[in-house]
């Protein structure tokens, strides 16, 4: 007989799965559905697995644009319900979790209440407090709602260390906060999104991820512009990457072209898309994908490059073309 204790895992794994294949994906997902069935029978004798039945049905119902909200949302309450049930026991005493825990975690309780002390203080010792934080305590469940609750309140360098340094440390479990603090000021979005990027490129790629399917310009351009940063996993970025330079406005597509170019061999499959913008009416574009098809290095490119050598009206599409083509028949 399934145990809860088993389903929840199972749920949990899946999440994991579907997460690094891009939450669009998780709506509509059958697995997922099978999860919500049989969690939703525990859940007439255990309240908080009927939460988690209904926040599965929430990403299952969601069109694939919109199920990033829900799907993270998802993430964050198996956790806690899985942590709150290890202690409760599955007799159904725990009908709902709480923020303040308690919660079965590898942190010590003097840590966290250390930084829970810290965050109701001022001044600089809050932030060095905060600064020297390490992700195996930030991680602890208890802090969750503490530190989206400072992040929405605070101003000026805690700002700017919550969003940049601490946050992310906590993982993909806080990326729909983190999402709105890094949003919050648009002018410094950009290069908090770099430094994220650069000391913690799982969080950095889901956040660029979000960003690209963002309707604001300049967090679109931000994503673009940082995608080179991200050291792993970026060529999971190639079919948005391959939409924009296809879909995007004329001062846009060279954008999509170059950043397709910093992802490097992983974006191979964008090589067809980019081998047709060698043909963009924009030289900008063309000289973009030709330098991209350069950095990728697929000999599939070459015929492409080849004609993009003739081209008449554009003599720097020309140069970019034959040194892209020189570089993937001589990659040394």
């Amino acid at each position: 007989m399934t145990m809860p204790r088993e389903v929840l895992q199972a749920l949990e794994a899946d999440v994991r799965r579907l997460l690094a294949a891009g939450a669009g994906i998780a709506a509509g997902d059958e697995g997922l559905r099978r999860r919500a069935d049989a969690l939703r029978e525990f859940g007439r004798k255990i309240p908080a697995l009927a939460q988690v039945a209904a926040a599965v049905e929430r990403v299952t119902a969601a069109a694939p644009a919109q199920a990033t909200g829900p799907f993270l949302d998802l993430l964050v309450l198996v956790g806690q319900v899985r942590a709150g049930l290890s202690l409760a026991g599955w007799e159904g005493a725990l009908s709902e979790t709480e923020p303040s825990g308690p919660w079965a975690t590898e942190a010590l309780a003097r840590d966290v209440q250390h930084l829970l002390a810290a965050m109701q203080a001022s001044g600089q010792k809050r932030a060095n407090v905060l600064e020297e934080a390490e992700g195996a305590v930030l991680h602890d469940l208890r802090l969750l709602q503490p530190l989206l609750a400072l992040s929405e309140t605070a101003h000026g360098e805690l700002d700017d260390l919550l969003v940049a340094r601490v946050l992310p440390q906590v993982g993909l479990t806080i990326l729909p906060g983190l999402w709105r603090a890094l949003c919050r000021d648009r002018r410094k979005a950009v290069w908090r999104l770099v430094i994220i990027c650069r000391s913690h490129p799982a969080v950095g790629l889901e956040l660029c991820r979000l960003a690209l399917a963002d309707d604001d310009l300049m967090l679109r351009e931000g994503a673009l512009s940082t995608i080179g940063e991200i050291r792993a996993g970026a060529g999971s970025l190639t079919p948005a990457l391959v939409r924009g330079l296809r879909d995007a406005a004329r001062t846009e597509r060279a954008l999509y072209a170059r950043a397709l170019g910093k992802i490097g061999p992983a974006a191979r499959d964008a090589v067809p898309a980019l081998c047709a913008a060698l043909q963009d009416e924009s030289p900008y574009v063309r000289i973009a994908a030709a330098e991209a098809l350069g950095q990728i290095r697929s000999s599939g490119a070459l015929p492409a490059l080849a004609a993009a050598v003739n081209d008449p009206t554009a003599a720097e599409v020309k140069r970019a073309a034959e040194r892209a083509s020189a570089r993937i028949q001589n990659p040394r």
